[in-house]
């Protein structure tokens, strides 16, 4: 096949053509002799009922994904073939946005190897997607600051109970708690706020 790309022997050329191979969805297998160039779509085809099968075996675990009230957050891809584009896609059309790519995939049975080695020392303990806060007034109603209560740093061990106190200026209050992504250089909250809530004085 023609792909209007001069090979040579240069590195530029040959990144060349691996860039076209990935815009036309195309393989490229380098052989000692050879090269062979296999359409993409193929190899989803002929590995479609094989990650079918592998995800039959797994249904315990997806079933508990797609529960409504699961409590689980989702599942992590690892190993090398999870690099195969039609796996997480494969996944995520049964179970939706709850698939995610681990952030080290490929030494994730060495992790888990070496966290079992020594578990005595090593565990496992939550930590809050999202932050948690709190707006309110201050300079006797002239201004609005925003109290960080918990966010990404805090580790939770067991209950944990937040206590802030707040000297009123007069006998109305107005708090709007929210759940917030991330917080900018001032401690003020950017992104999404949801959901808001309300707590008034006197109720």
């Amino acid at each position: 096949m023609d792909l209007g790309v001069d090979l040579g022997t240069t590195y530029s050329a040959v990144a060349a053509m691996e860039f076209t191979l990935r815009r036309e969805r195309n393989l490229l297998v380098d052989l000692d002799s050879t090269i062979l160039h296999i359409p993409m779509a193929e190899v989803a085809r002929a590995c479609k009922p094989l990650i079918d099968r592998t995800i039959e075996t797994m249904e315990p675990l997806s079933s508990l994904l797609n529960g409504a009230n699961s409590d689980i957050a989702g599942i992590h891809l690892v190993g090398g073939t999870t690099s195969l584009p039609i796996v997480p896609r494969r996944l995520r059309e049964l179970c939706g946005r709850k698939v995610h790519r681990s952030p080290h995939p490929t030494p994730a049975t060495a992790i888990g190897l070496a966290v079992a080695a020594d578990a005595g020392t090593l565990g496992i303990g939550d930590r809050l997607s999202r932050g948690f806060g709190v707006f309110r007034e201050t300079e006797s109603g002239g201004g609005i600051e925003f109290d960080v209560l918990t966010d990404q740093t805090t580790r939770i061990a067991g209950t944990t109970i937040i206590t802030r106190k707040y000297r009123c200026r007069h006998n109305i209050g107005v708090f709007r708690f929210v759940e917030f992504s991330r917080t900018d250089a001032i401690g003020e909250p950017v992104g999404d706020l949801i959901p808001p809530r309300y707590r008034r004085f006197p109720p």
